[in-house]
């Protein structure tokens, strides 16, 4: 199992990029928090964007206000834990 966490330069660019890999079937969409919805998948790309873009405006303390971690499970851990499992590694 990889995780990967780094500074994204640009929510906005990080947003779509993971929402594009959701659309192909390259990744899937477990959490999101600190949204006005548990599922955001109920409203457009530019609403989340809009979301995520007043949430930045909020708080100016921050240099880097984009946090992308990407959770990358093996098809052994996915055989082994299975998507229950998955969602309580996350």
């Amino acid at each position: 199992m990889v995780i990967v966490i780094h500074q994204a330069a640009s929510t906005q660019n990080a947003l779509f990029y993971n929402e594009k890999k959701v659309s192909e079937g390259k990744a899937t969409f477990y959490q999101s928090k600190n949204t006005p919805s548990s599922n955001p998948f109920v409203y457009s790309a530019q609403y989340r964007n809009q979301v995520f873009k007043r949430i930045e405006e909020s708080n100016n303390r921050t240099k880097n206000k984009g946090l992308h971690i990407s959770f990358n499970p093996t098809i052994n851990d996915m055989v082994r834990l299975g998507e229950k499992g998955i969602r309580t590694e996350i």
